[in-house]
């Protein structure tokens, strides 16, 4: 998990998207349009709602964005947007508390965002609590993982996490004890949580899972 963050860090692009010029129906005639959302500052894109009209991402730096052919790129503090709803109205990643804690969360309005916290017994790692990566169509159902390592070993272990209004934040646990286990993203009705978990093998082996309903399964192959 932490290698793959320091990884997503690394990776800086210039902001683009490709819209297709045809919304009803994709013909051979079509062209594709490229939409330069901010020549001026790396970004990297994240998500795109279901019509294409709302897209999120986070700048090369602490930041995240909205864009809409409406707005242009809008500023929405936190350190990173990972996940749109399907009408757009919901934005999932992460910002920092009052102590500087990075944790999950969903932005709300202007540069504010609701925290969903960590796991019971959450330590910090390098000052990361948790982090969202997803949302289902309505907006309801977040998506991430939580650091669950020792006071001796912080960054050791991580948990995959499912979060509703309801529930509160639910560990998905592990499918191989002692491993850590990570969602990548989340079906529009919320049922299904897909990632990864990783294995006992050479390195930071990893095979695919998903829970449905919360019942983990693994994917190998």
């Amino acid at each position: 998990v932490h290698c793959t963050r320091a990884m997503m860090r690394a990776k800086r692009l210039i902001l683009t998207l490709i819209l297709l010029a045809g919304t009803l129906t994709v013909r051979a005639n079509d062209t594709a349009l490229l939409i330069e959302l901010d020549r001026r500052s790396e970004a990297l894109v994240a998500a795109v709602n279901a019509s294409a009209t709302t897209v999120v991402g986070s700048f090369n730096g602490p930041g995240s964005f909205y864009w809409m052919p409406t707005t242009g790129v809008v500023f929405i503090g936190g350190q990173r947007a990972a996940g749109v709803s399907r009408d757009g109205r919901t934005i999932v990643g992460d910002a920092r508390d009052a102590r500087g804690f990075r944790q999950a969360g969903i932005w709300l309005r202007a540069t504010e965002w609701r925290l969903l916290g960590g796991l019971p017994g959450s330590l910090p790692c390098d000052g990361d609590i948790s982090s969202g990566y997803d949302v289902s169509d309505d907006g309801r159902v977040v998506v991430g993982f939580a650091y669950t390592g020792t006071p001796a070993a912080p960054c050791s272990q991580a948990r995959a996490f499912r979060w509703d209004e309801s529930t509160g934040m639910t560990d998905l646990g592990t499918l191989v004890p002692g491993q850590s286990s990570a969602p990548r993203g989340v079906s529009g009705d919320g049922r299904v949580v897909v990632g990864y978990q990783e294995a006992v093998g050479l390195g930071l082996a990893r095979v695919g899972a998903r829970w449905v309903d919360g019942r983990g399964e693994l994917m190998p192959g």
